[in-house]
């Protein structure tokens, strides 16, 4: 009997575990930072250990969707459907209080790469160096894309 290849790509459970990871790291920053500037308990937020760790979470977490759009088929939908709810926490912020207003954070950073990963994909010979995109070298591709403008705004900005 002739097995048939399945289209169906396994998940890469590192990817997923390293994500899960992530998410957990940023909730409790995200709550390290209530603490800090909603509820006035100061404990160092923006400062010295966790402004360290908050960088590098935010850092790997971009990259790890850069790495996971690459293996999306339908990475403008979901682009469109996380811009959209970054979109509305900024509006939310906006109302809530001029001190809070997120204008460009990590989520609207991740909804324009995947928006914009399929037309680079897409166009992926139009690059100064010519490279036979594979997952590995595309995913490469998407979170240096992803990391280099946070990287650039979280170093050069914001320090």
């Amino acid at each position: 009997m002739i097995k048939k290849e399945s289209s169906v790509r396994e998940r890469i459970w590192e990817i997923d575990v390293l994500r899960g990871i992530l998410v957990i790291i940023m909730v409790v920053l995200h709550i390290l930072f209530d603490l800090e500037f909603v509820y006035n308990i100061p404990i160092g937020y923006g400062t010295g250990f966790i402004d360290k760790i908050r960088i590098v979470v935010a850092t790997l977490f971009i990259m790890v969707s850069g790495i996971s759009t690459a293996f999306s088929k339908n990475s403008f939908k979901r682009g469109v459907v996380v811009l959209s709810a970054a979109l509305l926490i900024s509006f939310v912020t906006f109302i809530v209080g001029r001190e809070y207003f997120i204008s460009f954070g990590v989520l609207h950073l991740i909804g324009l790469c995947m928006i914009v990963s399929p037309f680079l994909k897409k166009n992926s010979d139009s690059f100064a160096f010519n490279i036979e995109f594979d997952y590995w070298n595309d995913s490469i591709c998407h979170s240096l894309c992803r990391s280099f403008p946070q990287l650039f705004f979280h170093v050069w900005v914001l320090q």
